[in-house]
Order: structure tokens, then C-alpha cells, then sequence
């Protein structure tokens, strides 16, 4: 849903109702595809803040130093990707 140099949100679904229990404080490691990329990204961090359903985990994490310098690479070139995409439009 969000993402920036220094974090995410981002929501976690499962139609049947199997989420996993996260809690905030806890760390996290998660892998994002983005667009035109082949290779996945590893980012690491810990949740900030969390919303839950039965189908749904909404969650803020905050990325740590022990995500790889390659995947903060990739996320600081999607997001100027996009501003550049933006400012384009005009």
C-alpha cells in the first residue's frame, strides 16, 4: 500500500482465513516482487503497528539494518520511478 526508504504497509490476505499471529515489536522478514524486476527483494524489519481480521493483517514495519543493501537499492529506484512517472504527467 505504502512504501518508502525507511519502511512499508502493506496488507496481508488469506481467503481462508488462516493468517498467521504477528505482533508489533516482532521482527519480520518479507520478499516484494516489484514491477520489471525479476529478482525479489529481501526486506527486513519489525511491525510498528498492526490491524487484524480473520482474513487480514494491515501492518507498518519499519526496515532494519539487516535488510541487504541491494534490496534498499531497488526500493529507492521504484520510488524515483514513480516520482519521475508522476512529474511527467505534469
Amino acid at each position: 500500500m505504502d512504501l518508502s526508504t525507511t519502511g512499508c504497509r502493506c496488507i496481508i490476505r488469506d481467503p481462508r482465513g488462516s493468517i498467521v499471529y504477528i505482533d508489533t515489536d516482532k521482527n519480520l522478514a518479507m520478499l516484494c516482487k516489484f514491477p520489471g524486476v525479476k529478482k525479489q527483494a529481501l526486506l527486513h524489519g519489525f511491525v510498528r503497528n498492526i490491524s487484524k481480521s480473520k482474513k487480514k493483517i494491515d501492518l507498518g514495519m519499519m526496515f532494519t539494518k539487516e535488510t541487504p543493501e541491494e534490496s534498499f537499492k531497488l526500493v529507492s529506484w521504484y520510488i524515483s520511478t514513480i516520482e519521475n512517472y508522476v512529474k511527467a504527467l505534469g
